[in-house]
């Protein structure tokens, strides 16, 4: 009881208080990736390979026989047989990562669907989306909202999005100031579709955190895709340790023309009424204290296994390169060390100093032509330890080992 009051008077909630009350903390961590993903809906890039999967298991919805929706009572892990939803009817799953090189988050999501229902048309009926199978993304770009309803609003607002992301490409959410505002959010992200594994669909999505000063008149308001991008003061800059609301959701829909069959997501949420009489597992699409919390994490030690990750090279793993195209001096280093090349060089030159748990501590760009390399880094600041410093150029790279005093 003492958890729903907090709710009515608008107090702010902890995260653990959250979890308390929500069952379990569902954090999601999103780890930072260097390797260059294309949304193809292939993910052949090896860093898809080292990233975890997050289950879609929690019915939150189900549409009855005549046609109404009961949201769950009790637990509604879609693993319990008696909610009759078997992996040949749904399974679904997904991975996320995130990129400071395009300042974007990847999803990779692998839906077994016995019925795709396609087709939904913006230019037909906007407000139909829930007719059709769609992966349902939430998210708030500035943080965790934890208040009574009334703060975490945001029906006809963009202080969250509750973006419905259709199997044909629409990313469509409410707009405002009232009940018929629709607008599309296909301006900030990019959907691939491989359906060559049917009934196993591959959903691969690229997409920018809007935040919440984005209008109606900013985004799209029709299906010209080659509109000009949103404007940079408009997307959130991502960085490590970075948190925002963040469920994923999927509409599964068995039969063209009827409502949504199973409404399932990632996180759990309690079953009956919050204190303003809203059904808490249908309340996410116009308040974000239901959201979940995803957190940007730096580069995660599994990366080690993405040779295409540069940014994050695993040191234990690195011998020293056999030739010496470069040297390191002095080593051991105090406050300074300077790298110089044996022979004139042309074109940039990166030097990464890398730390056995293998993070980019300091990292320079120099560009010659045709002369050599010579330069200093100050490393005083770096704690004493052994390093791996990584110099690459035309694509090549040659580690040093080296002992700071």
């Amino acid at each position: 009881m003492r958890n729903v009051l907090l709710l009515i008077t608008g107090v702010f909630l902890s995260s653990s208080l959250f979890a308390q009350y929500f069952g379990k903390d569902d954090t999601v961590k999103v780890y930072r990736t260097g390797t260059t993903i294309t949304v193809d809906g292939k993910a052949l890039e090896k860093c898809w390979d080292s990233t975890e999967w997050i289950p879609i298991i929690y019915v939150w919805a189900q549409n009855l026989n005549n046609g109404t929706e009961s949201y769950l009572t009790g637990i509604n892990d879609i693993r319990t047989t008696s909610l009759g939803v078997d992996s040949s009817d749904f399974a679904g799953r997904f991975k996320i990562l995130w990129s400071s090189k395009t300042n974007l988050i990847y999803i990779l999501a692998e839906i077994n669907d016995n019925a795709l229902i396609s087709g939904y048309n913006w230019n037909v009926n906007k407000s139909n989306y829930t007719g059709f199978d769609d992966i349902e993304i939430f998210y708030q770009e500035n943080g965790v909202c934890r208040q009574a309803w009334n703060g975490c609003d945001h029906t006809f607002n963009h202080k969250a999005k509750a973006i419905h992301l259709t199997s044909n490409g629409y990313g469509v959410d409410m707009g405002g100031p009232s009940w018929g505002s629709y607008v599309l959010y296909n301006r900030s992200m990019k959907m691939a579709l491989d359906k060559s594994k049917a009934p196993l669909y591959t959903w691969e999505i690229a997409m920018q955190l809007v935040n919440e000063k984005v209008t109606d008149s900013q985004l799209q308001l029709t299906t010209d895709y080659t509109a000009t991008p949103l404007p940079d003061s408009l997307i959130a800059t991502l960085q490590v340790n970075k948190i925002f609301g963040f469920t994923l959701n999927y509409i599964d829909v068995d039969i063209a023309g009827n409502k949504r069959e199973h409404f399932i997501s990632n996180i759990y949420l309690p079953d009956g009424d919050d204190a303003s009489g809203n059904k808490i597992r249908n309340a996410s699409w116009q308040n974000s204290a239901y959201f979940g919390t995803a957190m940007l994490m730096n580069y995660s030690t599994r990366s080690y296994a993405d040779t295409t990750d540069t940014t994050h090279q695993p040191p234990i793993r690195i011998k020293e390169s056999a030739t010496a195209e470069f040297r390191l001096f002095p080593n051991p280093a105090g406050d300074y060390i300077r790298v110089g090349s044996n022979h004139p060089v042309a074109g940039e030159v990166t030097v990464k100093i890398i730390n056995l748990p293998g993070m980019v501590v300091m990292e320079k760009t120099f560009v010659k032509s045709n002369e050599p390399l010579m330069e200093e880094f100050s490393i005083k600041e770096l704690p004493a330890g052994m390093y791996i410093v990584d110099i690459m150029t035309g694509g090549k790279h040659e580690f040093r080992k080296i002992q700071k005093q």
